[in-house]
């Protein structure tokens, strides 16, 4: 609800299911996702510094098979 009263997001009624709804981001929340973007992937840098190549690459296996496995839940 918070994000709506600022105008970052904004629900609409779900296409396929009419009792349900989906949050879209709005232009203004775009605009905020681009302004925020560079210091967040700077922190994610931080991070993962600290990984060898090797463990960076086990470590995005394992984090693409968890959002594969989010994926396959919210397609339920």
């Amino acid at each position: 609800d918070g994000l709506e009263q600022e105008g970052l997001v904004a629900r609409r009624p779900s296409a396929e299911d009419g009792r349900g709804a989906v949050v879209v981001l709005t232009a203004r929340g775009a605009q905020r996702l681009r302004d925020m973007a560079p210091e967040h992937f700077a922190r994610l840098e931080e991070m993962v510094d600290e990984l060898t190549v090797d463990e960076r690459a086990v470590f995005l296996d394992l984090l693409s098979r968890v959002v594969r496995g989010i994926g396959a839940l919210t397609a339920e």
